[in-house]
């Protein structure tokens, strides 16, 4: 009988983690909804690309790990973009 308890008790547990994320999920879209067009775009564009991944977890390549330590490493020396200098660049680029 323990068996059977702790097959039912382990799908209970599942469900309520379900119910739960679904709930966050929906928390999370009713709060998109209130954003502007754009932002409601690129959150779709995000949330699609998450699903066309199948739940894959995406894996950096060593260039990516490389790039990102020497992104934080310039953070952490102070080597970082003024806030004006950002803005032209996004005012000249788009975005």
């Amino acid at each position: 009988m323990s068996g059977l308890f702790a097959f039912v008790f382990l799908g209970y547990v599942e469900d309520v983690r379900f119910r739960r994320m679904i709930k966050v999920l929906e928390q999370a879209i009713e709060r998109i909804r209130a954003l502007p067009p754009d932002a409601q775009e690129y959150a779709a564009t995000v949330l699609e690309q998450i699903a066309a991944a199948g739940g894959e977890v995406y894996r950096l390549s060593e260039d990516e790990r490389a790039a990102v330590r020497k992104g934080l490493a310039d953070i952490a020396a102070g080597r970082i973009v003024p806030e004006d200098e950002m803005a032209k660049f996004w005012n000249r680029n788009g975005s």
